[in-house]
């Protein structure tokens, strides 16, 4: 249920590489702002040939990694710091999810909300403080990479050559999609968002997670 979303949300936003970003009105990252980093919520793995997720424990670990590590270059190290690893951030990874989700359905794809016409004002509540701890902001990531495996690469080749003589059954490749939001946590309410469909690397490389981080913030003004 939770990949049919990931793939219902990817659909929405189009196939190629591509990011849709939201701004809270007159928001700028100030330049001397506390930002606390949540564990990223990653899963790296593999689609198989019958279109099952399968996520790879040792990579999506190396990806998380990789990923903070590039985090806090991009944003500087001075003014990024990991935020404590509690039981109940869980709870606030999968309300991020649902919340990062509904917006990249209902503000960029074809499931408008007339209650959030012309408006940008997702949040996740007060509460996300006392989860956090200290800092003014937390930036939450939300990254999902899946590559297909050889035996449905091998189906997309002989599908394509099938199409040239009329059998074309050409199985989809793989998923990928990224959510970062940025979260003022005096009120809770996400100040910056941004949603990139598409695969720019692998993440659990350093090089992939670089190429990933500067993608996903590259539009977050003040960032750099």
């Amino acid at each position: 249920m939770r990949m049919m979303a990931w793939v219902l949300a990817a659909a929405a936003l189009g196939g190629c590489t591509s990011t849709r970003e939201m701004t809270a009105p007159g928001y700028r990252l100030p330049p001397s702002v506390a930002i606390a980093l949540p564990r990223a919520d990653v899963e790296v793995g593999r689609i198989s040939i019958g279109g099952v997720a399968q996520a790879d424990a040792e990579r999506t670990a190396r990806a998380r990694a990789e990923i903070a590590r590039a985090v806090s270059v991009y944003l500087r190290h001075d003014r990024v710091s990991a935020a404590p690893d509690t039981p109940r951030l869980a709870e606030y990874e999968a309300l991020h999810r649902t919340v990062a989700t509904a917006i990249a359905l209902h503000k960029y794809g074809e499931v408008p909300l007339p209650t959030k016409h012309g408006r940008f004002d997702w949040t996740l509540g007060p509460g996300v403080r006392s989860v956090i701890g200290a800092g003014d902001h937390a930036l939450f990531l939300t990254v999902r990479s899946y590559e297909s495996d050889d035996g449905r690469k091998a189906m997309a080749v002989a599908g394509a050559i099938g199409c040239v003589v009329g059998l074309c059954l050409l199985p989809g490749g793989g998923e990928h999609i990224a959510y970062a939001s940025l979260v003022d946590l005096k009120s809770g309410d996400i100040v910056w968002f941004n949603v990139m469909t598409g695969g720019v690397g692998d993440p659990a490389t350093p090089a992939g997670a670089e190429a990933l981080v500067a993608k996903l913030l590259g539009t977050m003004r003040g960032a750099k």
